[in-house]
C-alpha cells in the first residue's frame, strides 16, 4: 500500500492528522524506501525513521539521503545489526531524519 494510500484510508476513519503537533513515519519495509520517498504524502511527517535495505533493490542509502534532504530533512545513519556492518551502511542501516528546525517553528 502506497503511504499516501494509507493516509487517505486513516483520513477516511475520521482521523485528522493536519492537527498533530509532531507527525513521525516509522518505515521498515525492505527495500519499498526508495519507492516510499517518491510520494509527496512523506513531506507532511516531522520525523522519519527508515531501517534501509538498498542491497535487496541494488540501491543505496545516498538516494535516499538526497530525497530527503531536498525535503528539508536533516538525516543521521547507523549500524542496528550486524549485517549493516558486515555489507556497508551504505547498503543498509538505519535512518532517522528530522525536518529542520527552521521549518517546524
Amino acid at each position: 500500500m502506497k503511504l499516501s494510500t494509507l493516509l487517505k484510508e486513516i483520513s477516511n476513519m475520521g482521523i485528522d492528522i493536519s492537527k498533530f503537533k509532531v507527525r513521525v513515519l516509522k518505515a521498515n519495509c525492505k527495500g519499498c524506501e526508495y519507492d516510499m520517498i517518491n510520494d509527496d504524502a512523506v513531506k507532511i511527517f516531522d520525523i522519519i525513521k527508515i531501517e534501509y535495505s538498498g542491497y535487496l533493490v541494488g540501491k543505496t542509502h545516498y538516494e535516499l539521503l538526497g530525497k530527503l534532504s531536498t525535503m528539508g530533512f536533516k538525516c543521521r545513519i547507523w549500524a542496528h545489526n550486524d549485517l549493516a556492518i558486515k555489507i556497508g551502511l551504505d547498503k543498509h542501516g538505519m535512518m532517522t531524519c528530522v525536518k529542520d528546525h527552521e521549518e517546524l517553528i
